[in-house]
């Protein structure tokens, strides 16, 4: 008879826990994380609302939310990566473009550079792109673990999201430099 109380109220509590996560996930979708990209390719899904997310600029916290009504590329990389040096690279070589079609260009060095020794945003963005330092449009600094666990919990060392004016996620993929054309196309049209 004991047995079976215990047993009882263990599934009362295991129901209980399992309804309080399920409303609290309903509550406050923004904590979710966002669909995975599939590396190399654009990921076809419904668009979602972007989470607001902090990360770091100069040592200080800046906000997704502050950008919300310009078309956003939120870029996540880590400065150890060779092909993120050449999607840094052909950004620089489009920047013009992109800031003609109203695009904000939001670079983040991953969370702890994603575990691995690599050099600073500034050596990085210095050394492959120097034209994007201090240029209108152009934001570089650093994810936080809450945007990283948002925007990167697979921690992808090249992962970018395309964000329209109105802050719905319309694009995720990754290589900013093989997949230019994807960058320019939602560029001109929010798409």
């Amino acid at each position: 008879m004991r047995i079976k109380s215990i047993l009882a109220g263990l599934a009362v509590i295991i129901v209980i826990t399992v309804t309080a996560w399920v409303v609290w996930k309903i509550i406050n979708p923004e904590s979710a994380p966002l669909p995975s990209a599939a590396i190399g390719r654009k990921q076809v899904f419904h668009p979602v609302p972007a989470p607001d997310a902090s990360f770091l600029v100069n040592g200080k916290q800046d906000y997704l939310s502050q950008y919300r009504g310009h078309k956003i590329m939120l870029w996540l990389y880590s400065t150890w990566c060779s092909s993120c040096a050449e999607g840094l690279h052909a950004l620089q070589k489009k920047r013009s473009e992109l800031a003609r079609d109203g695009v904000t260009l939001i670079a983040l060095d991953n969370y702890r550079n994603d575990g691995y020794s690599g050099p600073t945003v500034k050596e990085f963005t210095s050394r492959f792109a120097p034209s994007l330092e201090d240029v209108q449009g152009v934001v570089l600094g650093t994810a936080t673990k809450d945007l990283r666990n948002i925007y990167n919990s697979k921690e992808y060392p090249d992962i970018y999201y395309l964000i329209n004016a109105k802050g719905m996620v319309k694009v995720i993929s990754s290589s900013p430099d093989s997949s230019m054309q994807t960058i320019l196309h939602f560029a001109r049209t929010g798409q």
